[in-house]
Formats: structure tokens, C-alpha cells, sequence
């Protein structure tokens, strides 16, 4: 037999399912132990029954199965103990990655044994974090630290002393503290804090900062001024990721500074704060409009090896769009994925995205761009193919994420799904936000359409949307509907895809936003909290089963779903989310469908505050009924994996086994048949 490298096994087997791989040891004892350490490699625990398993395994093996573990992830509601914190390092003293959540627990020196160890949990505090700081320093690669400690750290004036502790890192992350009246205790570097960050990490190559301001004193300022034009100014060579959240400058020679300190960069994510350029009613220039626009130009010109680019919260006056991306053209940088937001409003007067800076992005980086995040401008709807035009030119596109700016008329503007698909051939990925989906009458020009995934947020959607997805995208296999509001008015608004598996499905409040002067459920302002799922493959048995008893019988689908209702927890805890989900009864399906029937036929519905309802609001189990005048979702499908509504999620098998159609929608103990819910997101 041929020996195989444990690095092609372990890509191999990392791939597989966990059947699969439970099936490939058995194939030959001579494989046997190269897969088991690629199977122990990475363990992941979801539920504190698990970890009292793996703790029992790892213990009763001694010396067979923790050695091979590398990355352990905890998830949350888990919690380790301080003996189990002493009975992981013992057994397992070469994990790596070792992520979990609860520090509370965590008793000095309870990392030591993990002699090599490159990852911890985000820390939080102080004291702990020095403490699990000078274990785990000599070794660590990967360091994130939350807003309260960079924010202790820095009214002590002890930053960048305390990364003395891990002079090896390659990766840092730091949360700054947002203070919106002063600067005390913010997140701030100059040009000389920065240099003595590389000076104690020398090794960085990775840098993160949410919530950050770059200031420079005049004495700063005119050094960077004049070293910035020069050939003699020192660069980390080894840099390859910068992300920089929340983003203030005191002046834009920042832009070209960070350029040129970093000529390797391949990731450049820069996210503006909604201040940083002008004030809110842009009565103040905070940063010179000339400057900045310079700035640009010239930090353009110093980025060679990007492959990321990212641009959010700019502003249109203090961006070249055009001069921009002409530059990176000229210098042959090819983007493959590219963000680029304006900061704009509900205000039309703010200008944001151009077609004369799209078509000068398409012309450098058509040939290249994998996924693009854009803002369609306002009256985009009018002319779409000027927008989708320049896009259909990006044979390689894969990706792509569209915003309207119409902040306020987003729900009467119609933007043609079908349109978006005709134009963007290869899409795999789509998400839509402030869109309100149509479909043509003469739609579809190339039927099939490989999409796989889609987002829609805070959107209009109907049940034509849907049935077209269905027909057009076979491959479709992940769905969000997120915030959405359904149109026209129904009392029962379906998801028909009859044929598709779905591996994960999410609906998140919808028809939650009270929309006036426009008919249909978004005038509602309230979430439905009851909906149903049917599952075609879960019932093809049942239904093949009860033809050989009846050859007569012809099936009835509405009374093959599975309902389920939000309801409030009324034990007296606090809970997030407030609510639970549960699964009707026979007799109670039988009562909605006849209370769905009354409401249609009358077009009753309480308003919003006249009995007391409120947007956010999840009725005692008792009282389910009440929900049913503001409607309920139906998701017909084939199959799904696992389907979030809301905050609450559940979980099926691959393959549901179901013996008899009574007992299954008559059965009394209703959560015992959920996999997983009421679970956070």
C-alpha cells in the first residue's frame, strides 16, 4: 500500500462527512492512524454534555486521543470549570487554537501546561489577561483584545508595554473605546506609538483596530510630510493585512503614510467613521476636501500587491472615484474582491456611487474581480442596465452585494430580480438590501442560473420571488430573508420551493417595519409569530405507505406540515431572545385554519397599539390564537438542514424517520422533537 502524506490525508478527510470518515477507518488498520489524528485535530463542543464526553475519552485514553488534539473550540453556554481547565492541560498539552468563552472560571496558571499554544480567547480584563498573558506569551501568534481592556490600558499609558508580554505575535486585534464627547480613554496613535508597536512585535502581519483615531502633533505632522516623498523611510516588509473600523484621521497624510510603510499589503480595509470628513450636516470640512482627495491618489499609487480593498463611509467630495481606480490600472493591480460604500443618508442631496466610477472600476478589474460590495445611487431603478451593464463585463464575478440609497423610497422603487440575474451569469452569492424585488412579465432570457446562496435584508419580497428562484436557481441552498416585508396582503404568505434542499434557511422580522401609504402587510408593523414547514422528503415515505394500504387515497400537503409557534416564556427569568418555540397540535392546526379562514373572509386585524400589541411581542402559550390575525409563513420544500426563525432554531436530521402520520402531529411532549431550539444566533 502507498504511504500518503499526512498533509494530503488530512485535506482529504477534513472534507469528508462525519459518517464518511467514521467509514474510512475501518477500510485498513494501516490508515488507521494517520486518520485518527486528523479526525481529533479540530474539536468543536456545542453543549456541556459533550465536553463531560470528551473529558471521559480523553481521560480514559490517556495518552491516545489528547495528544493529537491541535484546536479546541467551546462554544457558548458551555463554561469550563477550574478542574476542567487543569484536566484539558494535562491530557491535551499541545492544542494550539484553544477558544472558549467563559474567563470567569479561569484560575492562574491554568494555560501553562499548553506549552504550545498560539491562540487564546478574546480577553476582556485587565487582570486576567496579564496573568494568561505571561503564560501563554513566549508562544502565542494570536492576540485580540476586547474595548475595556484597551481602554484600562490606555488611560495607564501601558499599550504598548503590555504586548511586551508576547513579542512572537503575528495577528492583533484591539477594540477601542468610543466616547462621543471627548477623547479620554479613545484609541489613539501617532506616528510614534505606531513605529513602537513593529519595534515590540516585530513579527506582525496582520493589524486590526475597530474604533481607532490617528492624530500627529504639528512636530508629527511635518515629519511625515517630508519622509513620506522620500526613498529612505522604513517599511515592514512582512505586513500583509490591514483593517482599520471606525476610522478618524487628523490629517490625510495618514493615507499615503500607511501606503508607504506597507508596500506588501494584499488586505486594505479601511471603514471611515460618519465624521471623519465633514460633520453631520457637513457645515464643518474636517479634513481639507483638496488634501484628501490627493491623499487618495497618491496612497493609490503604493499598493501594488492588493488583492482586497475595501472602502466604506467615504465621501464622494473627498474621493476620486475615477482617478482612483485609473491609477490602480495603470500600476496593473488586479482586485478580486472589492467593497466600496459611500457615506450617505436620507438626505438625496448626499451623492454616493457614479456610473462614471463604475465603469472605471469595470475597466481595470473586470477580468479579475471575484466579489464586489456596491450602493446602487439613487434613481438607479430608473436605468438599471446602466448600473448592471458595466457588472455583466466581470466574467469572473461570483460574488456580489447591492444597497439602494434610496433610504425613503426604497419600498416604491422596483428593482427586477430576474434582470440581475440575466446580467450577472455566474453569481453564486447575491445579497439585496433596501430592495423592493419584481419580477417581469418577459423574464429569463437564460433560464437556469447557478445561484447558491441569497440574502435579502430589509427588502419587499412576494410569493413570485420565490416560485421564480425555485424554477431558476435548482442549486440554491442557503436563504435569508432578513427585516423583509411581504406584499400584497395575505394571510398566508408561502415560500413555495418544492424541490430545493436547503442546508440552512433563515427568516428574521419580517413585515416587522411599518411602512405607511403602502397597501399589503408592511403597513402591519408586527412579525408574524406562527409558520409552518413542509418537508417532501420527510413525507414521500408516509405517503407511498398509505397508497399500498389505500390506492384511493390522494394526499393532502397542508396537513402533512409541521407548525410551530413563538411564544413567551412566562417562568420569570430573563431570556434572549423572549421566546420559545413550540409545535402545534392536531386540534390546534385544525382551529388555526379555521381562524385563518375568518380573518380572510373579514380582513380583520388589530392595529399596532389598539390592543395593546407592540412591535416586539410574544404572547403567553395559552393565547397562541391571537397571533393568527397578523398572518403566518409556509416553507414547502424538499428538505431542510437547519432553519433559524427569528432567534430560535431548528435542527433535522438527514433522514427523518416517521412511522405514522398521527403520531407524529399528536404527540404530547412537543419540544422533545426538536433537535435544537431557542438558541441564540
Amino acid at each position: 500500500m502507498v504511504d500518503i502524506p499526512f498533509e494530503l490525508v488530512e485535506k482529504i478527510v477534513s472534507s469528508l462527512p462525519s459518517e464518511d470518515k467514521a467509514q474510512c477507518l475501518l477500510v485498513s488498520r494501516r490508515w488507521y492512524a494517520s486518520l485518527y489524528r486528523v479526525l481529533v485535530h479540530t474539536v468543536v463542543i456545542e453543549r456541556r454534555r459533550q465536553l463531560r464526553q470528551f473529558l471521559h475519552i480523553i481521560n480514559q485514553y490517556d495518552g491516545l486521543v489528547g495528544p493529537y488534539v491541535r484546536q479546541l473550540h467551546i462554544k457558548n453556554r458551555v463554561g469550563l470549570t477550574k478542574d476542567e481547565f487543569q484536566l484539558l492541560g494535562r491530557h491535551c498539552p499541545h492544542i494550539e487554537v484553544f477558544q472558549f468563552l467563559e474567563w470567569r472560571h479561569y484560575k492562574p496558571p491554568a494555560l501553562s501546561p499548553f506549552t504550545n499554544i498560539k491562540q487564546i480567547p478574546k480577553i476582556y480584563d485587565l487582570n486576567k489577561g496579564e496573568k494568561a498573558l505571561r503564560e501563554t506569551g513566549k508562544t502565542l501568534t494570536h492576540l485580540d483584545l476586547g474595548a475595556r481592556i484597551v481602554r484600562d490600558l490606555v488611560l495607564q499609558n501601558w499599550l504598548i508595554p503590555f504586548f511586551c508580554y508576547s513579542t512572537n505575535l503575528t495577528h492583533l486585534t484591539l477594540d477601542g473605546f468610543y466616547n462621543p464627547t471627548t477623547r479620554v480613554g479613545q484609541l489613539e496613535f501617532s506616528c510614534v506609538t505606531w513605529k513602537m508597536l513593529h519595534l515590540v512585535c516585530s513579527h506582525l502581519t496582520s493589524i486590526e483596530i475597530h474604533t481607532v483615531c490617528l492624530t500627529a502633533t504639528a512636530s508629527e505632522l511635518e515629519i511625515m510630510t517630508s519622509t513620506v516623498y522620500k526613498e529612505w523611510l522604513s517599511v515592514i516588509p512582512q505586513m500583509k493585512h490591514l483593517s482599520l473600523r471606525n476610522l478618524t484621521i487628523d490629517d490625510p497624510v495618514w493615507l499615503i503614510w500607511l501606503a508607504k510603510i506597507y508596500p506588501n499589503l494584499t488586505v486594505l480595509d479601511l471603514q471611515f467613521d460618519l465624521n471623519a470628513f465633514v460633520n453631520f450636516d457637513e457645515t464643518i470640512q474636517k479634513l481639507d476636501r483638496e488634501a484628501t482627495r490627493a491623499a487618495f491618489a497618491t496612497m493609490a499609487q503604493h499598493v501594488d500587491h492588493l488583492h482586497t480593498l475595501g472602502l466604506e463611509s467615504i465621501k464622494a467630495s473627498h474621493f476620486p472615484g475615477q482617478q482612483f481606480f485609473a491609477t490602480l490600472e495603470q500600476k496593473k493591480v488586479r482586485l478580486e474582491k472589492l467593497t466600496l460604500r459611500y457615506n450617505t443618508d436620507i438626505f438625496l442631496s448626499r451623492k454616493g456611487l457614479s456610473s462614471d466610477v463604475l465603469n472605471s472600476m469595470v475597466d481595470g478589474q473586470c477580468a479579475t474581480i471575484k466579489a464586489l460590495d456596491l450602493d446602487m445611487w439613487i434613481n438607479a431603478h430608473v436605468d438599471l442596465s446602466a448600473l448592471l451593464d458595466p457588472l455583466s463585463m466581470c466574467d469572473r464575478l461570483v460574488q456580489l452585494k447591492l444597497s439602494s440609497d434610496d433610504f425613503g423610497k426604497f419600498n416604491f422603487n422596483p428593482i427586477p430580480l430576474d434582470i440581475i440575474l440575466d446580467h450577472c451569469h455566474h453569481l453564486t452569492r447575491l445579497s439585496l438590501a433596501r430592495c423592493a424585488l419584481t419580477i417581469n412579465d418577459k423574464h429569463s432570457a437564460y433560464y437556469y442560473h447557478p445561484l447558491k446562496r441569497i440574502c435579502i435584508a430589509v427588502g419587499r419580497v412576494s410569493k413570485q420571488i420565490f416560485r421564480y428562484l425555485g424554477a431558476r436557481c435548482p442549486d440554491l441552498k442557503h436563504m435569508e430573508i432578513l427585516t423583509c416585508s411581504w406584499m400584497p396582503r395575505e394571510m398566508e404568505m408561502r415560500i413555495d420551493m418544492p424541490s430545493h434542499h436547503f442546508d440552512f434557511l433563515r427568516i428574521s422580522d419580517l413585515n416587522k417595519i411599518n411602512v405607511p401609504r403602502l397597501e399589503g402587510n408592511l403597513g402591519s408593523g408586527t412579525s408574524p409569530n406562527l409558520f409552518a414547514v413542509t418537508q417532501f422528503a420527510a413525507v414521500k415515505k408516509r405517503i407511498q405507505r398509505y397508497k399500498k394500504r389505500l390506492p384511493e387515497y390522494e394526499p393532502f400537503y397542508p396537513h402533512l406540515a409541521s407548525w410551530y409557534h413563538l411564544y413567551e416564556v412566562t417562568d420569570g427569568r430573563l431570556r434572549y431572545p423572549p421566546s420559545a418555540l413550540r409545535r402545534l397540535r392536531l386540534e390546534e392546526v385544525k382551529s388555526l385554519e379555521y381562524m385563518a379562514d375568518y380573518y380572510t373572509q373579514n380582513y380583520h386585524r388589530d392595529q399596532m397599539g389598539v390592543n395593546g400589541f407592540m412591535v416586539d411581542r410574544y404572547l403567553p402559550k395559552k393565547n397562541w390564537r391571537d397571533d393568527i390575525q397578523f398572518g403566518y409563513i409556509h416553507i414547502r420544500c424538499d428538505s431542510i438542514r437547519r432553519m433559524q426563525y427569528n432567534y430560535n432554531e431548528i435542527k433535522w436530521p438527514k433522514q427523518e424517520p416517521v412511522d405514522d402520520i398521527e403520531e407524529e402531529e399528536t404527540f404530547e411532549p412537543v419540544e422533545e422533537s426538536l433537535d435544537a431550539v431557542n438558541n441564540e444566533s
